[in-house]
């Protein structure tokens, strides 16, 4: 793990779980403790080096933790932890939390760089929003791109059709975070590159460092963010109200024109996944 990187995100981290995180832990010590009520996220795990640290609701926190002990980060900030953190947390009603129950997400690698680590593209396709163009955003069809409190926002159009966008909000503690979405006939093309790169220019230029996040499954994305000169900082998991979340295949080849097919047949596909709903 690249220190610099983490020593950025720290304010960040701390703020998410609601306490100052114990950043020097060896597993199967794990950092546990009870979540504000107030936060909206039930369930906050963070991951650094081998060091956990986990806040999430009183009702949770015995089990959560002999799970947390039993299994290696690795394994704890995997699909595996994820569907053994939400056999709890489905199963045990806790106060204040959607009726429903909740699942855990994850993992979530974020990524920070400050100007001496940022790598900008030189691309002048991006244009910033005016509040009648970001008025007009479809954000059924730009998902991970914040909706509000948005600081400004970068776009791509193709005559009038919005091709890519990308957000920034602030997060406090000087962490601006950039959302990011490009629309799938239009991939392919650096669009993300580019208005990611102008996001994070804008960013460093008013003062503050750019954060964002790319799963693990998102190649092309994380591979983006890394080219741009952004590190990674932490890898994290989150309660959201259920369903339970279930992430895709990975995305994008390794190499431009690989041969990719499923290791395994139909069988292992998992049946029981609903098509995601609209927001």
């Amino acid at each position: 793990m690249d220190s610099k990187a983490l020593s950025l995100a720290m304010p960040g981290i701390d703020d998410t779980l609601g306490r100052p995180a114990e950043y020097g832990l060896g597993w199967p010590r794990v950092s546990i403790s009870e979540r504000d009520p107030e936060k909206s996220e039930p369930l906050v795990a963070i991951r650094t080096g081998m060091a956990v640290n986990i806040s999430c609701r009183p009702e949770w926190i015995d089990r959560v933790r002999t799970l947390a002990e039993e299994l290696h980060p690795d394994l704890l900030f995997s699909p595996l932890g994820c569907y053994d953190l939400s056999r709890i947390t489905l199963t045990v009603p806790a106060r204040n939390s959607p009726e429903q129950g909740t699942g855990v997400w994850g993992p979530i690698p974020s990524y920070v760089a400050d100007r001496s680590m940022w790598s900008p593209v030189n691309d002048n396709r991006p244009e910033l929003l005016s509040n009648n163009q970001f008025g007009d955003v479809d954000f059924e069809i730009f998902w991970h791109c914040a909706s509000s409190n948005v600081l400004t926002a970068f776009g791509v159009y193709d005559e009038t059709e919005l091709q890519a966008l990308a957000t920034v909000v602030d997060h406090g503690n000087d962490i601006w975070e950039i959302g990011v979405d490009v629309l799938q006939a239009a991939r392919g093309n650096q669009l993300g590159s580019a208005v990611v790169s102008a996001a994070g220019n804008w960013v460093l230029d008013n003062g503050h460092l750019v954060y964002a996040n790319a799963a693990a499954w998102n190649v092309p994305s994380s591979r983006n963010l890394r080219a741009l000169g952004m590190e990674y900082a932490c890898s994290g998991l989150v309660g959201l109200p259920a369903p339970f979340q279930q992430p895709p295949q990975p995305l994008g080849a390794p190499i431009p024109g690989a041969k990719m097919e499923n290791r395994y047949p139909n069988w292992a596909m998992n049946g029981g996944i609903e098509d995601r709903a609209s927001t």
